[in-house]
């Protein structure tokens, strides 16, 4: 017999803000981000280009895209719906300045906050292996998720005990 486990909205919320509480995450991001101070010098970019911009400007500049980002989110019923309005009006910069804003949110918030122990008690509860043995999940078990998340992923990672997102991926 084979299974599908499929994550979905919720699946994360112990850790990760839900679509609805979005604005008020990115809100409370910003704030954290706010203790941060970064130097008054210029930045490079890693293809050499220099930027007209210091590195204190870039980030501030980051914050205020960010504060859009979460006054927008309010007023739409989801980020999945602005994106398609977005996409379907043919704005696509805008909607690339959605995607990279929502991933470097998703992505810094995940890193600050850890795993949500739900994670790691499935998947406790399902590797086989250990007490020497190499560590697996069956064969007979699917995981899909629809979340942007990479919850199950950062869980995995730390139960196989590897540095590489791509290796629980």
């Amino acid at each position: 017999m084979k299974f599908t486990y499929l994550f979905g909205a919720g699946a994360s919320a112990l850790k990760v803000p839900t679509v609805k509480d979005f604005p008020k995450g990115i809100k409370t991001f910003i704030q954290e981000l706010r203790k941060y101070q970064l130097p008054n010098s210029k930045y490079t970019h890693p293809f050499n280009q220099e930027i007209p911009h210091t590195q204190e400007v870039l980030f501030n500049m980051f914050l205020i895209e960010l504060e859009k980002l979460a006054a927008t989110l309010k007023e739409n019923i989801s980020f999945d719906t602005y994106a398609r309005i977005l996409y379907l009006t043919g704005r696509k910069s805008e909607l690339r300045n959605l995607k990279t804003l929502l991933d470097l949110f998703l992505c810094a918030w995940q890193l600050f906050n850890g795993v949500d122990p739900r994670y790691d008690l499935f998947f406790a509860s399902i590797i086989e292996g250990g007490m020497g043995k190499p560590l697996s999940l069956p064969c007979k078990i699917k995981i899909l998720s629809w979340n942007y998340d990479f919850q199950p992923e950062l869980s995995m990672k730390k139960l196989f005990g590897s540095e590489y997102l791509s290796f629980a991926q």
